[in-house]
Parts: C-alpha cells; structure tokens; sequence
C-alpha cells in the first residue's frame, strides 16, 4: 500500500504536518497543527475521508454553543426537582449544588433578609407546598425543623384557601356552631 502525501493539507482545523510510519501492514498517522495550535496525532483516513477536523477544541466549541441558554431544553434556568422543590440556576451561589443549582425558597427568602441565609437556618415552607415560593409563603427558622407542618400554619393555610377558592363552606360552619351555641 503506497502512502499518500498530504502535508500542507488542511483538513477542518488540522493542517498535516509530518507522515508517522504505522507498523508494517498498519495504517499511518500523521502530525497535524490545529488552528487553535494545539498539535494531535490523526489516522491518514480520519483526515481524508472528514471524520477527524480539530484537536477536540471544535467539540468543546460546539458544546459550549448549545449549554445553558443557548441548549434546545433551556427552560430558564429553573427546574422543578423529584420531591418538589424548585431549583435555580446560579453557579456563584454558596450552596448551589454541583451542577450549579440553589433552591428557589432560599433565593427568595434571602432576597427579603438582604443576607445569606445562615447554615443553622432553614426556610420553612407554611402551607407544606414545596414549589409555593411566594414570600409570603415562607418563614425563617432559626433551628432545623422536623418533617412536615405545625398545626397552627395548617389551619391558618386551610382558612385562607377555603376564603378564597369555597368561602360558602366557611359560612356554613359558621352557622352550624352559631345553631350549636
């Protein structure tokens, strides 16, 4: 098999620079200089037939062109997780997770404290709606509290949804306990 002379190609990003001899019966590789001026190593077939065109960096490129916003699935930077919580974008954050995402509750509340919300404080959500993030909503504890409600925020949240989705079902039982008395 005779081999081709291709220095001085260019190929994509790659400009072959020198033939390395493969072993007997193999296939040869050549130096190549890519654009950005890193140099690799690519099969002789790779270049000729496009299926190599960069050192990778045209990869990275690529991959930096469709993340984050510019990615076909972008949804804001706000992603709603298996147990409920919402999480935001924001890689700066202290305690954003590895992917660079903080929940929206502790944006929201340190946003109204005008300071981090501290490791021994937790954001308590009222009505036990984890992706309700209305400040109202929210409530700073001091101290890490157990799972679920307190009865009082229960009542007072069950109140305030009847008065505004079946205030009849209020007045009625207002009624039966004036009837009671």
């Amino acid at each position: 098999m005779r081999a081709i002379d291709i220095s001085g190609q260019k190929f994509g990003r790659l400009t072959a620079i020198k033939r390395i001899a493969g072993k007997e019966g193999k296939r040869g590789f050549w130096r190549c200089r890519c654009d950005c001026g890193n140099g690799k190593k690519v099969y002789t077939s790779s270049l000729t037939r496009g299926m190599t065109k960069s050192c990778g960096c045209l990869d990275l490129e690529k991959k930096k062109q469709r993340s984050g916003k510019n990615h076909p699935c972008w949804k804001g930077g706000k992603m709603l997780q298996g147990d409920g919580y919402v999480l935001i974008k924001n890689k700066d954050h202290p305690r954003a997770n590895n992917s660079g995402y903080v929940f929206e509750h502790l944006l929201v509340m340190e946003q109204k404290i005008g300071r981090p919300v501290k490791k021994t404080e937790t954001v308590h959500h009222k009505n036990g709606i984890k992706n309700d993030n209305r400040i109202e909503n929210l409530e700073l504890r001091t101290k890490i509290h157990p799972e679920g409600q307190s009865v009082e925020d229960m009542i007072n949240f069950c109140v305030s949804y009847l008065k505004e989705y079946k205030p009849e079902i209020l007045s009625e039982r207002i009624k039966e306990n004036e009837r009671v008395d």
